[in-house]
């Protein structure tokens, strides 16, 4: 049963993602101005890709408790070159909105006006004065929907859940990402981040002849089941990885350098406001396990297993580095551009003192092309102990006579007796004898 869970719910969230633009609802389609009788809650946010253009159309649905559409909407455009939008809607409308983007953008990696792209958000009517419609959010709406809709979670809790998830995956802080603004609002390394991140799918979408809205439709549709990357998703996050690690800072000049003809300087996001680590394009690096306890040796004759999970450096396990050493000339800890997944099984020298073993580990991408040279191979060193150290001797039975015999003889005897008289006639009469004899030999 468990295996026909996922492919239906892949279905039913293609389904809703592929929903989230016009639809049919029979409510009135017409572009709404704001400030039209009656209508006293104002909306108003900021749609990026690129920022979308002037004129591209926003269409804002009521949601019910499952984060369905009621079938009540309202639809303005986009006012400006940098995608901003407001909007009134009436004040008996439910708590819960989902905003759906429809239009053209400027493309950050290409400084020209990119295809017609969807993108959503869901958020909650009375926190809607600084809306972000971006693909964070489009992944969000993804997730919160699958969640809303398959487990007893609210739309609280599953939008709540789906941030701490992409804060996670991208390293921006879970608070900003329903209001973050790449030209305005928002800590500046989250700004520079979702700049990054959304210029660089455009740069893949080029390299690979997709479309861009393919990339974010395959994204969120993976995003949605488990808040995670794991099929088609993980290999356009591996993509952008490899386009921009080491260069995060030249690809961010870049995609702000396109922005200067719709923002000023101080808008724009700077190269130093990047952070140290970019949580999407860190490099995996390698948990070596040496043995079930981790104790990091092995003694002297023994076989044993070297095993390893792929951790990205932000928010990843430990590493011990002084296991790891790159060939000469590059004597430091390596980190591995690929996943190490391998298990390698290796019988430690036989040795009279204790030694070091290192074993090189040429390390291959998942279609087994060799990686390039630095982090193709890495030598793992590992303490080797002789047998006779006190940690690899586990014979700890040892029979030793010394001639003595010691004989002792405890005789204990106890006697007790308690008569008790009371005024209600009742004559209880007690009598304990104990006799305890106790006869201990012990030969050693």
């Amino acid at each position: 049963m468990a295996r026909n869970f996922y492919p239906v719910l892949a279905v039913s969230i293609a389904a809703l993602f592929s929903a989230c633009g016009g639809g049919d609802d029979s409510d009135d389609n017409s572009l709404t101005p704001s400030g039209t009788t009656q209508q006293n809650q104002v909306i108003s946010g900021v749609v990026q890709k690129g920022p979308a253009l002037k004129g591209g159309l926003v269409t804002i649905y009521e949601l019910d408790a499952q984060a369905r559409r009621t079938g009540r909407k309202q639809q303005t455009q986009t006012q400006s070159s940098w995608g901003s939008f407001t909007l009134s809607l009436p004040n008996n409308w439910g708590e819960y909105i989902e905003v759906v983007f429809n239009g053209r953008y400027l493309n950050e990696a290409t400084n020209q006006y990119g295809e017609t792209i969807q993108l959503s958000t869901i958020q909650a009517l009375k926190s809607s004065k600084n809306i972000s419609v971006n693909i964070l959010t489009t992944l969000a709406t993804a997730r919160t929907k699958a969640q809303a809709h398959n487990s007893p979670l609210s739309i609280s809790n599953s939008l709540n859940l789906s941030y701490k998830e992409l804060s996670q995956l991208t390293g921006i802080d879970a608070r900003y990402i329903p209001t973050l603004n790449m030209l305005g609002s928002g800590p500046e390394s989250g700004q520079a981040s979702l700049l990054l991140f959304s210029g660089a799918l455009s740069d893949i979408a080029i390299t690979k002849q997709v479309s861009t809205q393919k990339i974010i439709d395959q994204l969120a549709i993976d995003f949605a089941l488990d808040g995670k990357f794991n099929s088609r998703g993980d290999q356009w996050l591996r993509d952008i990885q490899n386009l921009i690690i080491g260069s995060e800072k030249g690809y961010l000049g870049k995609y702000a350098a396109s922005l200067k003809q719709i923002a000023s300087y101080e808008q724009i996001p700077k190269i130093s406001d990047l952070p140290r680590i970019v949580a999407f394009a860190a490099k995996p690096t390698a948990a070596v396990t040496i043995s079930s306890d981790n104790q990091g040796y092995v003694c002297s004759g023994t076989t044993f297993k070297l095993n390893s999970n792929s951790r990205d450096a932000f928010g990843g396990d430990n590493i011990r580095n002084n296991w790891f050493q790159a060939l000469p000339p590059f004597p430091k800890a390596v980190d591995l551009t690929t996943r190490f997944t391998e298990e390698v099984t290796v019988t430690a020298p036989s040795l009279s003192r204790a030694d070091g073993l290192f074993i090189p580990l040429i390390v291959v991408n998942e279609d087994q092309e060799t990686m390039e040279p630095i982090s193709d191979t890495i030598v793992v060193g590992i303490a080797v102990l002789p047998s006779s150290d006190s940690r690899c001797n586990t014979d700890t039975d040892t029979d030793t006579d010394t001639g003595t015999d010691t004989d002792t003889d405890t005789d204990t005897d106890t006697d007790t007796d308690t008569d008790t008289d009371t005024d209600t006639d009742t004559d209880t009469d007690t009598d304990t004898d104990t006799d305890t004899d106790t006869d201990t030999d012990t030969d050693t």
